[in-house]
């Protein structure tokens, strides 16, 4: 638990009408699922998935509401952006930019890139320099 606060992350819910492709491009993002479970109460599929210590849960349902919501974007540190960047092209993630983006963030800026899931989410990969 963070000092001072009586919980910690345990996942990030992204909501789906096609589980299967949703999978599909995290697994791509090098995820794994650690568990897959049917929910009795809405009679739905939920399958968790991990990356390092991130979590997310992807659930599914016809009447799921995918558009842009609450969450805004997911975002993955990575240690060398440039390396990251031909993963996601080999991949076949399609990076919303041909070139790194950078901002003035924290002590030295940032390095960038998103790419958009399949349910219209974004996930970044971000490298503090």
């Amino acid at each position: 638990m963070a000092a001072g606060a009586p919980f910690c992350l345990s996942h990030i819910g992204i909501p789906t009408v096609d589980a299967d492709a949703t999978i599909e491009f995290y697994e791509r993002l090098g995820f794994t699922v650690i568990g897959r479970f049917a929910n009795p109460r809405t009679n739905s599929l939920a399958v968790f998935l991990r990356l390092g210590n991130a979590v997310l849960e992807i659930y599914e349902g016809k009447e799921r509401n995918v558009s842009s919501g609450a969450i805004n974007h997911i975002a993955l540190q990575v240690d060398d952006i440039e390396a990251a960047f031909k993963f996601a092209v080999k991949n076949g993630l399609s990076p919303a930019s041909n070139e790194l983006e950078t901002l003035p963030f924290w002590e030295n800026g940032v390095r960038f890139f998103t790419v958009i899931g399949v349910n219209g989410e974004i996930v970044e990969f971000i490298q503090r320099l």
